[in-house]
């Protein structure tokens, strides 16, 4: 579409793929990257970040690459948030299934689910190992599923051509403020590294060991209206004599806040080794193998409230101006601890046969080896809960061929096809628990198990019917069934019939290159996005809120569009591209968590339709003044409006919730000495509701989405000796933002790396 890298790729590199050997493969993969898998798409890169721009961020997590992509944001309440879903055209953060992350082909997207507790798992990614990453809008190659309508996301990750050894080590602090919070918080990354090649055989191993002190995520409130009237027979266990904070929330609900959800107390530790064999000339296996341990401790929550003596009150009755409250019956005071043990595992073998065939396979699995969320029934008691998570994980696999035709052109320059497998199994069993610290079971409370399978069949070619145009076509087959689900709620149990669905998925691309600096690029596509696992066959309680799962959800229809004009040109002794694009979305079934007003509850159901148009504009030049500036700045309006809504007639019209109007993004970097480089970086993202129904329009507060304009300055300088020393801030101007939950504040961080 946009900024794509196939315009300026050039010949590939020795290192590269595996090709046939015509000059014609050159348009149809991006043949620059040093990548691990020929899967990257046809003519549909979007947006791409080089090694270049990762260096001038501040990069902790490796989500944070993608800060600066034109129409992409990642929800991310803190570092190393677990939770860091994208969003991106008309996505909303929410909707996490419409993201496809491969990791040099291997996906790391978790589509067990579509929500905020499903979002890829970058934690398996080391942020000094990503060689670039390629991004495009859209489901416009048929090699990926309709996982891709709202991005996908494609990270090539380095591998050494040389003895190489790193050992970096960073400090982040952040004084967070909000209400009558007040915190400072410490966060530290140690990292390491070892790789070469030896003849043939290429190796790398990283070691990550991640500790965080995450900012609150939620403040605790509860609505005025639930409170019993103060009488002569009224329980009360204790008197606030001050500390309860009366607003109007996001929704319009009268509500008293009194204090602040736990900090974060995580710790992550990834262990990945990666192997890359040339075979022989003509044949190379890579192989990538990773493990993680991570645990999650919200265990002191704070208190505004104050009885007489000054001490806090976080449980029992307690008097609030004229009103008592049981703090007892609020599910958001309940402290939780949540661990798991997860092991990724992918191998990708290509094959070239002759000079017109190259045939790749790949296979790859992610499981939760152990893990289990532990939760306090109220703050300071034993009783609790045991859900274990460890019964979890998914399957791929894939078969593609590529073709260049030595005579029978009419087949097309390049021909893509294969088949591709995808199984997604989820069980979660839930336990009372007489000692929920110590992880003790008690009776079976609730179980929650489905599987999904995918199988698809695609083809995708490309003709040339002149020099300066290229067609490309395609069409994917899947075939999908969702099964074993299984909902067990104490003595009742529902066994969930088996369901079936088959779906045609064409595409289309025209590029023309009207001159050797200009292309027009005009795409269309039709995909569908099944329902995941837990949409279909898992009903849980998400902070102190059921939402209801559906096993009659239809998949979701998206028909797509996008026309956009590209020009290179030379600036300030630089190179440039320039680009316009306008883009329409037309989703029909929309999965979302909504509000349904006939039965009074929150369901994963469907919006009969969501249509998204808008206009995104690129500017990307680098190598300005002498090879010492680099500018990469983007702008994009859209609008996402809801235009039918059978299960809530009275939204229709309405904005799609979590979509900006407006999004910016500019990151300037300068490199004044050859050893020395400076960064800026601006985030702009207009105003959006959270509510379906458009009535959180007041002013900003916890549950509202902020409008916000965001800064972030970063120094780096390269040592003798290989020593590289780093000073970042983000958010310079120390903004409080909500994206519902508050974003960090004005965060410091330093970092130091030897390299060798």
């Amino acid at each position: 579409m946009l900024l794509t890298p196939l315009a300026l790729a050039g010949p590939a590199p020795a290192q590269t793929i595996l090709q046939p050997e015509d000059s014609h493969l050159e348009e149809m993969l991006v043949t620059a990257r040093k990548s691990a898998t020929a899967a990257l798409p046809i003519n549909v890169a979007a947006d791409s970040v080089e090694r270049s721009q990762i260096e001038a961020m501040n990069v902790i997590n490796a989500e944070d690459a993608l800060r600066y992509v034109s129409n992409v944001q990642i929800r991310k309440r803190y570092i190393g948030d677990a939770n860091g879903a994208p969003a991106s055209r008309g996505t909303s953060a929410p909707q996490a299934a419409r993201s496809h992350v491969l990791m040099d082909g291997i996906p790391i997207s978790n589509l067990l689910g579509s929500g905020f507790l499903f979002a890829p798992k970058w934690g398996l990614l080391a942020p000094d190992e990503i060689e670039s990453i390629d991004v495009m809008y859209g489901p416009f190659s048929a090699l990926y599923s309709g996982n891709t309508l709202g991005t996908g996301i494609f990270v090539t990750t380095h591998m050494p051509d040389d003895f190489e050894m790193s050992l970096g080590a960073l400090d982040a602090y952040q004084n967070f403020r909000g209400y009558d919070t007040d915190l400072s918080l410490n966060n530290q990354r140690y990292d390491a590294s070892i790789g070469s090649r030896v003849g043939n055989v290429s190796w790398a191993v990283y070691a990550n060991h991640l500790e965080v002190e995450g900012n609150p995520a939620n403040f605790l409130t509860i609505p005025v209206s639930t409170g019993t009237p103060v009488s002569a027979t009224t329980p009360v266990d204790s008197i606030a004599a001050g500390g309860a904070i009366r607003e109007i929330d996001a929704g319009g609900i009268d509500r008293y806040l009194f204090g602040t959800t736990s900090t974060f107390d995580d710790r992550t530790d990834v262990v990945k080794g990666k192997l890359k064999w040339d075979i022989d000339a003509d044949t190379r296996l890579f192989a990538t193998l990773a493990y993680q341990e991570a645990s999650s401790k919200l265990l002191d929550h704070e208190s505004y409230l104050r009885d007489a003596s000054g001490d806090p009150i976080l449980r029992g009755r307690v008097r609030i101006d004229d009103r008592v409250f049981n703090l007892n019956n609020l599910s958001i005071l309940q402290l939780n601890v949540t661990t798991s043990r997860n092991l990724l595992a992918g191998a990708t073998l290509q094959k070239r046969f002759d000079r017109h065939w190259l045939i790749e396979a790949s296979a790859s699995g992610f499981d939760v080896l152990d893990g289990d969320v532990r939760t306090a029934t109220m703050a300071n008691v034993p009783n609790g809960q045991i859900n274990e998570t460890d019964d979890q994980g998914w399957r791929n696999g894939a078969v593609r061929a590529i073709y260049t035709p030595a005579t029978a052109h009419w087949l097309g320059k390049t021909i893509v096809f294969g088949t591709d497998y995808g199984r997604y199994w989820n069980q979660n069993t839930a336990y009372q628990s007489p000692n929920w610290r110590a992880g003790t079971h008690g009776a079976l409370a609730e179980r929650n198990r489905g599987e999904t399978r995918q199988t698809a069949l695609f083809g995708e070619s490309t003709w040339g019917p002149s020099p300066a145009v290229d067609v490309t076509l395609g069409l994917r087959y899947e075939d999908w069934q969702a099964s074993d689900g299984l909902r067990t709620l104490g003595a009742l149990s529902i066994d969930y019939p088996e369901r079936k669905e088959q779906k045609w998925s064409p595409k289309a691309a025209l590029t023309w290159r009207t001159t050797p600096d200009l292309t027009l690029q005009a795409r269309a596509a039709k995909a569908y996005r099944f329902p995941t696992v837990t949409e279909l066959f898992q009903s849980r309680t998400t902070g102190g809120y059921l939402v209801q799962s559906d096993p009659n959800l239809k998949p979701e229809d998206a028909t797509t569009f996008d026309v956009s004009l590209t020009r290179r040109f030379a600036i300030a002794g630089g190179r440039a591209r320039a680009s316009a694009a306008i883009f329409s979305e037309d989703v029909s079934d929309a999965i979302f968590n909504q509000y349904n007003v006939f039965q009074q509850a929150t369901f994963n159901t469907s919006i009969g339709r969501v249509l998204t148009r808008g206009l995104e504009l690129n500017l990307a030049a680098f190598g300005m003044l002498a090879e010492r500036f680099d500018l990469d700045a983007n702008l994009v309006y859209q609008r996402s409006e809801i235009r039918e809504n059978s299960n809530n007639p009275a939204t229709v019209g309405n904005d799609f919730p979590r979509i900006p109007n407006w999004r910016g993004k500019v990151l300037a970097t300068w490199r004044p000495l050859e050893p020395l480089s400076a960064s800026v970086g601006l985030a702009y993202e207009g105003r959006q509701y959270n509510l379906i129904d458009n009535s959180d329009d007041r002013s900003g507060g916890y549950g509202y989405m902020s409008e916000y304009f965001l800064v972030d300055v970063k120094a780096s300088y390269r040592f003798a000796g290989n020593v590289e020393a780093s000073l970042g801030i983000d958010n310079v101007t120390d903004e409080l933002v909500y994206y519902y939950h508050p974003y960090p504040r004005r965060t410091y961080s330093a970092s130091l790396r030897w390299r060798m």
